[in-house]
């Protein structure tokens, strides 16, 4: 039972995890793709959510509506400001370094709203987006380029940038922020052994730090999960035990699911994801102990679980030569995370027992935030 004294406590907990307004996948993220030709010309085309730079929502409808966009003063700004703001980074092959903000370097603009209705525009939960591509022609001498975001134009953020050659089938896909540098582009060929070699082990580290924080701090519902599952039940045995379970079934559909053996769209795996998030809230609430049947729970949203890494990872791009290495460094981020989640889980809980506080009505207080956290995102999930 919880008493009087202690329901204000449960009640804060609550309150925090409801104000958390983070989501684990950001439906209005920015992507950027820019093709270099062999004739040196960078292909610009630029995916964005630009709403915050009208009045309302219903001007941004309005202006979807106008036949040549680009023949408005305010959209012409606008696209202006989104161009200056990509810098990039150009390398000749002394190492000399030329830096590009310059909007009127970049030609035969075109932008295209996205074909979408009025309730949809003015849908919270829906973000139409503008495609706008451009061309720039680089010096002769370029052989290597790097992108910045800069924060004179308000990205929505995780930027999703791939830099590719228009001979190669492949590009890099990175997830970036403001201000942060991309990794190099080659398009000489001319790359040397230890170049090459830098460039590599950049790109083994980012696989391993993208599946780190696809759980701290991106992967909120993932998070939460594992949270949950650690207070569930303090005693280590049970604890390894079913974590344990999590991450074998994750890791299958991971694997199946990035290999294409089993595919299932993001609009059934994300409020599964959620609804899963309400379970573990309400094993937190029941104060049982750890059974045969909630192994099985934990196995079958583990395997939910996967699918949602999967979707991320097919986002982020895998390198075709050495897939298996990319996705394993991946899995690795994950279960560091996974780790560093339990063991704040267990910081807390020892920081709870010195303070004296009734461990019952902590775990009731965060299964309450938890559960209805979870159902609220099974709401949005399924009416998104």
């Amino acid at each position: 039972m919880v008493c009087w004294q202690t329901l204000p406590r449960c009640w804060q907990a609550s309150l925090v995890l409801w104000a958390s307004t983070a989501q684990a996948h950001l439906l209005n993220m920015t992507e950027a793709k820019i093709l270099v030709t062999e004739a040196n010309v960078a292909e610009l085309t630029l995916q964005l959510d630009p709403s915050r730079y009208f009045p309302d929502r219903s001007a941004y409808y309005q202006a979807s509506l106008r036949p040549e966009p680009l023949t408005d003063a305010e959209l012409k700004n606008i696209v202006q400001q989104a161009l200056a703001a990509i810098q990039l980074q150009l390398e000749d092959e002394s190492g000399a370094t030329e830096v590009r903000n310059d909007a009127s370097l970049w030609r035969d603009w075109q932008l295209a709203f996205a074909d979408a209705s009025h309730a949809d525009y003015l849908d919270p939960l829906k973000w139409p987006k503008v495609t706008l591509t451009a061309r720039q022609q680089l010096p002769p001498a370029s052989r290597a380029l790097s992108v910045v975001f800069l924060p004179d134009f308000v990205f929505e953020e995780p930027i999703s940038l791939t830099l590719q050659q228009a001979q190669q089938e492949f590009g890099k896909t990175r997830w970036l922020i403001a201000m942060q540098s991309s990794p190099r582009l080659n398009f000489s060929g001319s790359t040397t052994s230890a170049g090459a070699t830098e460039e590599q082990s950049l790109a083994w580290q980012f696989y391993f730090t993208q599946g780190f924080k696809h759980i701290l701090p991106w992967g909120v519902d993932h998070l939460l999960f594992v949270f949950a599952l650690a207070f569930c039940r303090m005693r280590l045995k049970s604890l390894v035990s079913l974590l344990s379970v999590f991450t074998v079934a994750h890791c299958l559909t991971l694997v199946v699911s990035t290999y294409g053996v089993v595919r299932m769209p993001g609009a059934i795996v994300e409020p599964l994801i959620a609804l899963s998030i309400a379970w573990a809230g309400f094993e937190l609430i029941r104060h049982r102990p750890t059974g045969w049947l909630r192994f099985v729970w934990v196995f079958l949203f583990g395997l939910v679980h996967g699918l949602g890494f999967a979707g991320a990872l097919s986002e982020l791009g895998l390198p075709v030569d050495q897939t298996i290495l990319a996705l394993l460094l991946f899995n690795s981020g994950i279960e560091v995370g996974q780790l560093s989640v339990v063991l704040i889980g267990a910081l807390l809980t020892w920081l709870f027992v010195r303070c004296k506080w009734n461990l019952d009505d902590i775990k009731t207080g965060l299964g309450l935030g938890i559960t209805s956290l979870g159902l609220a995102w099974v709401l949005l999930r399924v009416l998104a």
